[in-house]
C-alpha cells in the first residue's frame, strides 16, 4: 500500500500532506529521500 501511495504523490494524483496521513511521515520522507538519489543518478548519467 505505501508503495502505491508513493506512486500516486510523484504522479501527482495525491497530496503530500494526505500521503503523510495514511502512510506517515517517515515513509513518505523515505520516498522522498529515494526520488533524490534516482534524480540525481539520471542527471549524472546525462551529463556524464
Amino acid at each position: 500500500m505505501a508503495a502505491e501511495i508513493s506512486d500516486r504523490v510523484l504522479d501527482g494524483e495525491l497530496d503530500r500532506a494526505e500521503a503523510v496521513e495514511r502512510v506517515g511521515r517517515t515513509r513518505v520522507e523515505r520516498a522522498d529521500r529515494e526520488r533524490e538519489g534516482v534524480e540525481e543518478d539520471v542527471d549524472w548519467g546525462l551529463n556524464a
